[in-house]
């Protein structure tokens, strides 16, 4: 297992303000009566992994856990060199995509960012920007839970899965939680090193996206035109070549029952005018026709996947495109 890191190792030095002590308690500790775990702390020891246990999904609650509107608190985007800046330079907007759009276009350029430890740092140092520009809606104080949504997702599926297991980073500094998932080298080189057909069906999703933003906002300029400057032949309606390096993120805040919760996630664009709230934001998403049973079973999964991605972050709308393939 990997080395865990204090937050002291994610921001410069003095950038994370530990603050003034809680006025009240958000998240307990699974032994009141043990020592704090305090920021800077040298002596706190690093605990064996632990199991999440999960009620009987068969017994309905009898009362709803109420779930707030999430609300974007800050984003932003990363560059072609997955640099961090704090503007809205990969945005991108909503536009219908043609029918029959050919996904397997510009494979060939496709660039693929490797896959990584999915650390929390920029979401961190988001937050810490809100924090002293003066602007933050929601003290670190009342946080319970810091986390991207990737990780909340798997912790909301996890009773309704059953054949891959997964492993995360807690880290509990007074009384916040923080979370990242933990991927193993071995885990990381299985993620890297994709059978060419899986890794072809991969960029699909990533060609649909293409096919469906525009880096223009309605009104000023369709997406062909745009990529039309870098390659004149261009299908209608291509977005861009894929780089995967590019993203725009959002951070919102939403109070899950009594604990409030700051999460940050990639969105793939905004429909019409962005406003800076989550209900113009769009989930991009494509799978393969249904063929038989199996297949229904895999969607089945794979929308209550969907369903999540896009509740966590307030993401109103989900547009769907299914592929049809030649099995040889």
């Amino acid at each position: 297992m990997s080395k865990k890191r204090d937050i002291s190792d994610v921001l410069d030095q003095g950038e994370l303000d530990a603050g003034p002590s809680h006025t009240r308690a958000r998240l307990e500790a699974e032994h009141p009566g043990s020592p704090d775990r305090t920021h800077g702390s040298s002596n706190s020891q690093q605990g064996e992994p632990k199991d999440l246990s999960y009620p009987d999904i068969t017994l309905r609650s009898t009362k709803a856990t109420p779930f707030q509107l999430p609300t974007q608190i800050i984003s932003f985007s990363y560059t072609p060199e997955h640099v961090l800046e704090f503007n809205d330079s990969a945005l991108r907007y909503f536009s219908d995509p043609p029918l029959g759009a050919q996904l397997g276009y510009g494979y060939e350029r496709w660039i693929r960012r490797p896959e990584e430890r999915g650390r929390i740092d920029s979401l961190l140092k988001a937050f810490d920007r809100v924090k002293h520009g003066g602007k933050c809606p929601v003290n670190l104080d009342d946080v319970g839970v810091v986390s991207w949504r990737g990780v909340m997702t798997r912790i909301l599926t996890a009773p309704y899965e059953d054949r891959e297991g997964w492993e995360m980073n807690v880290m509990f500094v007074n009384g916040t939680m923080y979370l990242e998932e933990h991927l193993t080298g071995a885990k990381i080189a299985d993620k890297n090193n994709v059978e060419p057909r899986h890794r072809k069906m991969m960029y699909y999703g990533y060609a649909f996206e293409s096919f469906s933003t525009s880096e223009n906002p309605p009104g000023r300029g369709s997406a062909q035109s745009t990529a039309s400057r870098s390659h004149p032949t261009a299908p209608l309606g291509w977005g861009g070549d894929v780089d995967t390096n590019v993203q725009w993120c959002s951070v919102v805040r939403t109070k899950l029952g009594d604990i409030r919760l700051v999460i940050g996630g990639e969105v793939d664009c905004v429909r019409g005018k962005y406003t800076g709230n989550t209900n113009t934001f769009v989930e991009l998403k494509t799978s393969m026709n249904i063929r038989n049973a199996n297949d229904e079973a895999k969607f089945e999964k794979k929308l209550l996947k969907f369903y999540f991605q896009s509740f966590l972050l307030g993401v109103p709308v989900s547009t769907e495109a299914r592929i049809t393939l030649a099995i040889c």
